[in-house]
């Protein structure tokens, strides 16, 4: 899914013949080659290291707004109302198109995203968590440490779940090893940008309940041992759904801290002095709290989850686990915001001529074929 980032057409490279890699063996690591091996062309790499450097419930520039807006119709009225998608096929088009480093994307995206009433997807998903993970390693607004997880992640939760649970009761520990996808994310591997958990505070996880065509966020607090669940639509007719899928992330989530060396790396957590762990097997499930009175709700009959399950992990994200409804109230907004501020990131970085820096990880980085020279990536912890 996730591609290497490699240079748009429009970045300049030095004329004549050029003998150049493949596309599916090009590494972001390396530059672009002249035949005659005295001249090279590295790529650019974009100023900006991701779009968020307002704090959300900020405006946003009303000119920016405008402009996104005037981008995001233009021709739309010309579709026929009977066709799945909003833009013919020669309008959804964008040449070249808009490079978020893990997706490239058309113009039905930021429609879906930031248009009333549209279902967003996995892909809208994972590009504001991939953003949100660089907002946590490069700043602004980054006092809090914080990883994500991307959606695939549930995936494999379910999957070993699955496994150990059908295992006999004296195999199933056996059935956990660090090297299991699960394992790679909590060591800092697997996805683009991806920090080390041991170097943070807080896991945002965004799970999409499939069968209930919902999204919520899951967000593990490593100091108090809990997982905080936040659904924007609570019934009674899919909680039990949902306390069952929770509970695999409780019960799977300890069992692979454990095997990949966590509690060793931690020096804020004692076991015989910190209160969540006071008495407490390390292979324990998780504690969950629902965090029903501390966020806003959604309407009912609307489909603006997964909306509300980015907003709810950009607060989390600077820190704030409780939510105040007001904040939410016009969710319409932040679609616009989400589409504004991801448009203009792309088009700014496209106008430069420009590609983002690799943020490949560790054994992610060996499968794509580039020097895993760095192999976790890690932050600096805050001074107190």
């Amino acid at each position: 899914m996730y591609g290497e980032p490699i240079p748009d057409e429009s970045t300049p490279v030095h004329p004549g013949r050029t003998r150049q890699p493949g596309k599916h063996a090009r590494s972001p690591f390396t530059s672009l080659y002249s035949s005659g091996g005295s001249t090279s062309v590295g790529p650019k790499f974009f100023y900006l290291k991701h779009p968020f450097t307002s704090v959300i419930g900020e405006n946003v520039d009303p000119e920016l707004t405008e402009r996104f807006t005037n981008w995001l119709y233009i021709r739309s009225d010309k579709v026929s109302r009977r066709r799945k998608y909003y833009f013919s096929k020669k309008d959804n088009q964008i040449k070249p198109w808009l490079d978020f480093g893990c997706e490239k994307i058309d113009k039905d995206w930021f429609y879906a995203l930031a248009h009333p009433g549209q279902v967003i997807n996995n892909t809208h998903i994972d590009v504001i968590m991939y953003y949100l993970r660089k907002r946590g390693k490069y700043g602004p607004n980054n006092n809090t440490r914080f990883t994500t997880t991307d959606c695939l992640f549930k995936t494999k939760i379910e999957r070993i779940y699955d496994k150990f649970i059908s295992s006999p009761p004296e195999q199933r520990y056996s059935v956990v090893k660090p090297e299991d996808d699960v394992g790679e994310y909590i060591l800092g591997y697997r996805i683009l940008a991806n920090v080390a958990w041991d170097l943070v505070d807080y896991v945002l996880i965004p799970v999409n309940l499939v069968e209930n065509f919902h999204w919520l966020l899951l967000v593990f607090d490593i100091k108090d041992r809990q997982l905080y669940v936040y659904d924007s639509m609570v019934r009674a007719n899919r909680h039990k759904t949902v306390e069952t899928l929770v509970d695999k992330f409780s019960i799977i989530i300890p069992l692979y801290l454990s095997c990949t060396g966590f509690y060793g790396k931690r020096k804020d957590i004692n076991f015989k002095s910190t209160k969540a762990y006071i008495e407490k097997p390390v292979t324990d499930p998780l504690d969950i709290q629902w965090m029903v009175a501390e966020i806003p709700q959604q309407k009912e009959g609307s489909v603006d989850c997964g909306v509300f399950v980015a907003a709810f992990a950009e607060y989390v994200s600077l820190g704030d686990l409780a939510i105040p409804k007001e904040d939410l109230s016009d969710i319409d907004q932040h679609r616009r915001r989400y589409g504004a501020l991801l448009w203009d990131y792309a088009t700014k970085k496209q106008e430069d001529g420009s590609i983002s820096e690799s943020e490949v990880t560790g054994r992610l980085a060996r499968r794509k074929g580039a020097p895993a020279k760095n192999e976790r990536t890690r932050v600096q912890r805050k001074k107190k």
